[in-house]
């Protein structure tokens, strides 16, 4: 897929959601700044950490389709409200209730579609992917230290390639599908999944093996 590239001003920042989120919306013609993205999607404190669900809301806020596959797909894992809240200097309530906010506003907003993980999505990255039907943004577990999003851009049996907003080399890196799989499927990334797509999908079309 020919997607548009773009990455963080420092790879030290929390920013990969919103930067990943930039480069979906410019693959359907919305070329947008990063504040613009911040603020449609919701970010969080100075930091502009960025949710799930805040990825959805700008996505839809731009007239995309948006889903999120999770194995938690209408909770944040405790771990990440502690996280958030210490990095962007937020009240763990305070972060607990804009959570609640973006899920409310997800649940409500019909371009959303909220899924509970099942094996077979495994198939979904490589067949959306393979026909360009949306664009996918995978959570991957990252050098063994923290949670990290990504930007397919092919798949196949083999290997996989990506978008990584970190650096500005980080235009179709490459790992092996089994790497892949391996850091998608970790238990700290809940086989978080967003697919975001011009038009309304529904998973179970995506999900034969390839």
């Amino acid at each position: 897929m020919d997607i548009p590239f773009y990455y963080k001003a420092n790879p030290s920042d929390v920013t990969c959601a919103p930067v990943c989120l930039r480069m979906a919306l410019a693959y359907y013609g919305l070329r947008i700044e990063l504040d613009h993205v911040y603020q449609i999607a919701h970010s969080m404190g100075a930091c502009h950490y960025t949710i799930p669900w805040g990825m959805c809301l700008g996505a839809a806020e731009m007239g995309l389709y948006a889903i999120f596959v999770s194995r938690s797909p209408n909770e944040l894992l405790e771990m990440y409200i502690d996280r958030i809240a210490a990095i962007a200097n937020m009240p763990i309530e305070q972060v607990g209730s804009e959570v609640e906010c973006e899920l409310a506003e997800c649940r409500a907003n019909d371009k959303i579609t909220l899924v509970e993980w099942e094996e077979p999505f495994s198939s979904v990255p490589g067949n959306i992917v393979a026909v360009e039907a949306g664009v996918v943004i995978p959570t991957v577990w990252w050098g063994d230290v923290d949670a990290h999003n990504i930007v397919l851009t092919h798949f196949d049996a083999h290997h996989v390639s990506y978008h990584d907003p970190n650096f500005p080399t980080g235009r179709d890196q490459r790992m092996s599908t089994d790497d892949f799989f391996q850091m998608w499927h970790h238990e700290n990334t809940d086989n978080d999944l967003l697919v975001i797509s011009r038009n309304e999908l529904n998973l179970q079309e995506f999900t034969e093996e390839l």
